[in-house]
């Protein structure tokens, strides 16, 4: 009798540690499901930070070009309307050039505005040393086309 009780309690105890041993996997399972759902709050987070710190500077740069595509346009409607008539050839040539100039000005800002906005796109390919070189080479090739 005392053997078959002995039995039955270290089956039961065998029982109570495997339930245990259950629980304490199921706890740590739920424990590390957690963590990796924080993880990936965390995440997403960040990329909705990221994502709209960079739609609120593509935004600015859009306001930017819009801006500066309107001053473009009154000044090109001023210099239109308060130029005296074409019949002297030298007037008519020197309102050509301003008006050239201010096109080839509106262009090049824009194309500086572009490559910015390649820059905080987050192509890094391109190094600032290149994008200057690009701007010189753009306000050459206005320059150039001016004349």
């Amino acid at each position: 009798m005392m053997s078959l009780l002995t039995t039955a309690m270290l089956v039961l105890a065998l029982l109570v540690l495997i339930l245990v041993l259950i629980l304490v996997l199921a706890l740590l399972i739920l424990v590390l499901l957690a963590l990796l759902v924080g993880l990936l709050l965390l995440l997403l987070l960040l990329l909705t930070l990221a994502t709209l710190r960079l739609l609120l500077s593509l935004l600015t740069l859009l306001v930017g070009l819009l801006l500066l595509r309107l001053r473009v346009g009154i000044v090109w409607i001023a210099t239109a309307t308060t130029t005296p008539p074409p019949t002297p050839a030298p007037a008519s040539l020197t309102t050509a050039v301003t008006r050239n100039s201010l096109v080839a000005r509106g262009t090049a800002s824009e194309t500086i505005l572009a490559l910015l906005l390649l820059r905080l796109l987050g192509l890094r390919f391109m190094s600032w040393r290149m994008i200057r070189l690009m701007i010189r080479l753009m306000i050459r090739l206005m320059i150039r086309l001016m004349i």
